[in-house]
Order: structure tokens, then sequence, then C-alpha cells
């Protein structure tokens, strides 16, 4: 961010274009990517739908990439984007129940039976 601020640029249109091209980038990359995942594995629903999800996936992990280095150190980036999209994606999918009642029952059953 200092590098950019000191070079004289405007600050919010060097960032509109990184954001830009990326996008670009990185949708014509996961193109490729799920045209080799449809070849790999047939799928049930239409092209369509995997070929936009795979190009959503994208455009969620290039956004946060653009984030996350503000604050964590660059060998770690793409530790921390991975877990960051894995662990919310699933989470908020709705695929994974973050707690149920039957094991918040259990453990407060095992947690008294100890008393």
């Amino acid at each position: 961010l200092f590098r950019e601020a000191g070079s004289g640029y405007n600050l919010t249109a060097y960032y509109l274009a990184v954001n830009i091209s990326s996008a670009i980038e990185h949708t014509i990359q996961i193109i490729l990517i799920a045209c080799s995942a449809l070849w790999l594995r047939c799928t049930v629903g239409s092209v369509f739908c995997l070929l936009l999800s795979f190009i959503m996936l994208a455009w969620v992990s290039t956004s946060w990439s653009l984030l996350f280095p503000l604050f964590v150190p660059p060998k770690n980036v793409v530790i921390v984007i991975g877990f960051f999209t894995v662990f919310f994606g699933v989470l908020f999918s709705g695929l994974l129940s973050p707690t149920t009642f039957a094991g918040v029952s259990a453990s407060i059953y095992a947690d008294n039976y100890f008393l």
C-alpha cells in the first residue's frame, strides 16, 4: 500500500485496475479448470451450473487474496485463504451445522455425570 501511495498514482484507480485484471485472469484460469473437471467427472446438473459455481469460487478467492496480504505474512497467505474459504464455505453453506441438540445435550449429560 505504501509503495503505491509513494508513486503518486491514484490508489483507488490502481486497486480497481488490479481487481478487474485479476478477476479476468482468474476467470479464464477457472474456466480451463472447470472444463477439465467436467471431463474427469461428469455432472448430474447442467454444465452451466458447474461452470458458474467454479467461477463464483474463483471470484470469492480472488477478492480475499487482495485483502489478506494486508495483515497476513506473505508465506502464509495461501494457507489462510484456503482455510478461510473452505471453513466458512462449509459452515455457511448448510452442509455442516455448527452444533446439534443431541451433541449439546450429550455433552451436558457427560459433564454432570462426573460431578
